[in-house]
């Protein structure tokens, strides 16, 4: 068993990179879905938005039940629900099970956010953290652009069902090297599952507003970036494009991600002024979006999107440590990842609607831009708020 914190950070980016891999398998197999089974729009947005509300409860719980079974055995169990998740979406023949089958899959990806999180700041406490975890965190693009370049080429030369089970091969693979070569730490510990409540109480009603503020421009900017995947690829096949080149075309925005996520939080860190890149990324990614609706330098705009917009986000979730004192910011941060998971299952739907109603997916993009161009009012409201409710001793 690997006990270099380097070689454990290699096995736990292994086993995350599964996780943008299988939340953005819908998108490019939308076209297969719709064709072969009849989906509607708004059935494919519930595919990508429910599959993380499990996260609304685990979010919350996940760290808890870590420490009560196990981190290992937390970050086995989430992968397991990839796994069998993934099967059932792969067999299914018709909406229900397949939107079962991806919110199985949506509550591992969730549990194993949390936890592989976690494990990873355990291991570098101290230890060039800020570089682990900005590796750690440009999985989850890198699953995405690899699901865009791969999935839609896969089903066009075999199936649909055979594009969701590759990436079921992902996480099963995952399983087994986390089963055979992850080794605990020694000595890792966190508090148990009843302390969850007590350390909700805790939380003041002023950190409580400040987090659910930021909370509605963190899921505004997200949900937006997950109907840009959704929406775009539709906008371009309506416009003649081929499934197969457009998957290839979308895949540019998530593999640009892989290195500007990484590099955005170091420019964040060293350029200060926050509320203005909030502001000023929030309304360029909008304006980048827009300008796709165009169909004119779509590759242009997508790489500017990416370029623009994740400084802004980067930001926004370093802006969280200020809304709370230090005892509740485990609790805090749970919270505010409930508020995610919750906001993306609700607003990526609308985005289907939307697409139905008007029988185009140029109104779903219009509503991921506007969304994008709201992040940047509501951190206004969050630094008010700041001013107005002093933080308390």
């Amino acid at each position: 068993m690997p006990t270099n914190r380097w070689a454990v950070l290699a096995l736990l980016c292994f086993a995350r990179i599964g996780l943008g891999f299988q939340f953005q398998s819908v998108p490019p197999l939308a076209p297969f879905l719709v064709a072969e089974l009849g989906y509607s729009h708004s059935q494919i947005g519930l595919l990508v938005g429910l599959f993380l509300l499990p996260g609304s409860v685990l979010a919350l719980v996940g760290g808890a039940l870590g420490a009560r079974f196990g981190d290992k055995a937390g970050v086995l169990a989430g992968l397991a629900l990839m796994v069998a998740g993934g099967a059932l979406f792969a067999e299914s023949r018709s909406f229900a099970p397949a939107l079962v089958g991806r919110m199985l899959s949506g509550g591992g990806v969730v549990l194993l956010t949390a936890l592989l999180t976690k494990v990873a700041a355990e291991w570098f406490a101290g230890k060039e953290i800020a570089t682990a975890m900005s590796l750690l965190l440009a999985t989850w693009p890198l699953g995405i652009a690899s699901a865009f370049a791969m999935l839609g080429h896969i089903a066009a030369a075999s199936s649909w069902q055979g594009a969701v089970w590759v990436t079921v091969a992902l996480p099963l693979a995952a399983f087994a090297a986390m089963a055979l070569l992850y080794p605990p730490l020694p000595g890792a510990a966190a508090a148990p599952v009843p302390a969850i409540v007590a350390g909700v109480l805790a939380v003041s009603g002023r950190e409580l507003a400040l987090v659910l503020v930021l909370g509605l421009a963190w899921v505004a900017a997200n949900a937006s970036y997950v109907l840009q995947l959704t929406a775009l690829p539709a906008l371009l096949i309506e416009r003649g494009s081929s499934p197969a080149s457009v998957a290839t075309l979308v895949s540019i925005s998530p593999w640009v991600g892989v290195a500007v996520v990484p590099l955005a939080g170091v420019f964040v860190d060293r350029l200060g002024r926050k509320t203005a890149l909030v502001v000023f990324s929030s309304l360029a990614g909008a304006a980048c979006m827009a300008m796709q609706l165009t169909g004119q330098w779509v590759a242009l705009w997508l790489v500017a999107a990416s370029v623009l917009g994740s400084p802004g986000i980067s930001a926004l979730i370093s802006l969280l440590p200020e809304a709370l004192r230090p005892d509740n910011r485990g609790v805090g941060f749970g919270i505010f990842f409930t508020q995610y998971y919750l906001g993306i299952a609700l607003l990526t739907p609308i985005g289907g609607l939307l697409q139905d109603l008007t029988g185009g997916a140029a109104a779903s993009l219009v509503f991921g831009a506007a969304l994008m161009a709201l992040a940047a009012p509501i951190l206004l409201l969050f630094r008010a708020l700041q001013r107005r409710l002093p933080l308390a001793a």
